[in-house]
């Protein structure tokens, strides 16, 4: 078997699965349960394995419908076709999702748009008609808010769950597994303890839920967060189906739930973005003390904020002679710009960059031959905020300088 079809094989066991599980927790008589894993499971095989993956998903909507709806064929196969259509829905909406293969802030926020907000309530909508047009049902609006949440915490559990699993498989080390051992079985008993038949303890359970996602999201990560998650969902199910809880109670649990775990996600996301940033930041800081080139970096008025040891040991400028001053390689001089610095103002706004061979002289007065690169710095709104330029000696590789222009002797008052 190759190992594309055993993926397509798992995913259609796992779709099959989690049918089942969905209707272990359905209570008798009803259409409607808190849990939906299906939904969750067929969009992320479609993210991961494209449009194809539906076709896995088709033998057990088939059957999640013949339980839901028996001995209404009919009814069976319209109920199929919704949960399939939904993923499909979910998945449209979802173009070139997690580009890169690690969830992070803005994938959450497109995830949060297309699942819960967009295809959700509109497939909970098309499902509640249909089951009205069967059977009146009474409690419509909770039954509703069950529905959608149900929907929507799959979604919230699976998918990022999934891409955590992917991405972080090798991080994954016994301390880690421990801890996680440790918050899931805290999660379980103080769930199983403040919700068994205490409609009054919603605050305590989201006393509970909140801290425990915080110190899963900063230090386990997106794993955790779904593992947690799942669990609660299950105990929350268990005893709606139980009727320990009522279904009002059971909606302002999963209410609860889903925001919890919203904003786990978003945490997690936001940690994992500025650790990386600070990893970045401080490579780059080491690039940029330890390069062999010279480094310059200006403000988007010319005022230089930095330089690098290479900076100092080739033009023999020290940092106090350079930071806080303003640099003349795009100063006006005697009231206009040279052809030199015409043409490098053009490339960099242009195409962000210019490079090229230039003549520049050391502190003590020697002229030497540098190769200078330059680019533009941009934010998110396109404009200019920094100019990085590189430069080396080129003594030794140019014999006749071209373009020559006294660049770094005049960037300093």
């Amino acid at each position: 078997m190759s190992q594309s079809k055993h993926k397509y094989y798992l995913l259609a066991l796992a779709y099959l699965l989690a049918g089942l599980i969905d209707c272990s927790v359905l209570p008798k008589d009803t259409w409607f349960s808190p849990l939906n894993l299906q939904l969750g499971i067929a969009v992320a095989g479609l993210l991961l394995m494209g449009p194809k993956a539906i076709l896995c998903c088709i033998p057990g909507a088939i059957c999640y419908g013949l339980e839901l709806a028996a001995p209404t064929v009919w009814l069976a196969a319209t109920v199929a076709l919704l949960n399939l259509a939904q993923a499909l829905c979910v998945f449209s909406l979802l173009p070139l999702f997690v580009p890169e293969g690690e969830f992070r802030i803005n994938d959450s926020h497109r995830l949060l748009l297309a699942g819960p907000i967009y295809s959700n309530i509109l497939f909970a909508s098309i499902f509640m008609s249909l089951v009205q047009f069967v059977i009146a049902q009474p409690l419509l609006l909770q039954n509703w808010l069950m529905v959608w949440l149900a929907q929507s915490l799959s979604l919230l559990i699976v998918i990022p769950g999934v891409y955590a699993v992917l991405s972080d498989k090798d991080s994954l080390n016994a301390n880690w597994i421990i801890e996680l051992t440790l918050i899931i079985t805290v999660v379980a008993g103080g769930s199983i303890l403040l919700l068994q038949g205490h409609n009054v303890y919603a605050l305590e359970f989201a006393y509970l839920m909140f801290p425990l996602f915080i110190w899963s999201s900063l230090r386990l990560g997106q794993i955790a967060n779904s593992a947690i998650a799942l669990v609660i969902l299950l105990v929350v199910s268990s005893q709606y189906i139980g009727e320990t809880n009522s279904i009002v109670h059971t909606v302002r649990l999963l209410f609860l739930l889903a925001i919890a775990l919203q904003t786990a996600i978003f945490l997690t996301a936001s940690h994992r973005e500025n650790q990386r940033a600070i990893n970045g930041a401080r490579l780059a800081g080491k690039i940029f003390q330890h390069a062999s080139e010279g480094i310059l970096l200006t403000d988007a008025n010319a005022k230089i904020i930095a330089i690098n040891p290479a900076f100092e040991k080739i033009t023999g400028f020290q940092a106090r002679d350079a930071i806080g001053k303003t640099s003349r390689i795009f100063g006006r001089q005697q009231g206009q710009l040279s052809v030199l610095q015409s043409n490098q103002l053009t490339s960099l706004h242009q195409i962000g960059h210019w490079e090229g061979e230039v003549q520049d002289w050391r502190k003590g007065g020697g002229a030497y031959p540098a190769w200078l690169s330059m680019s533009a710095v941009r934010d998110e709104y396109n404009q200019i905020t920094n100019y990085v330029a590189v430069f080396s000696d080129y003594t030794t590789r140019a014999k006749s300088p071209s373009k020559k222009c006294a660049i770094w002797h005049s960037m300093m008052h």
